[in-house]
């Protein structure tokens, strides 16, 4: 078996930004308009935005992400597995 790793992501990776549309395409289907708070590409980039993906081995198994609100609270966005 091969061990987890956890990145600091750029989102530059074709495996990456294949998950995070995969993401969006899911919370579009399944979320109405006006509570869709996924972020896209962009909005991960963003520079209160932390964003990791895990790896087994060579395959991207999952991803998430932490925007910093203010001092003292965040929010956790693109979780995905």
């Amino acid at each position: 078996m091969t061990g987890l790793e956890i990145r600091l992501d750029d989102l530059s990776g074709e495996a990456t930004r294949a998950l995070v549309a995969r993401h969006l395409d899911g919370m579009r289907a399944t979320s109405p308009p006006e509570a869709m708070f996924a972020l896209d590409i962009d909005g991960l980039r963003a520079d209160h935005v932390t964003f990791w993906t895990l790896w087994s081995g060579e395959e991207i198994v999952a991803m998430g992400a932490l925007k910093i609100l203010d001092a003292d609270n965040g929010e956790i966005k693109s979780m995905r597995v």
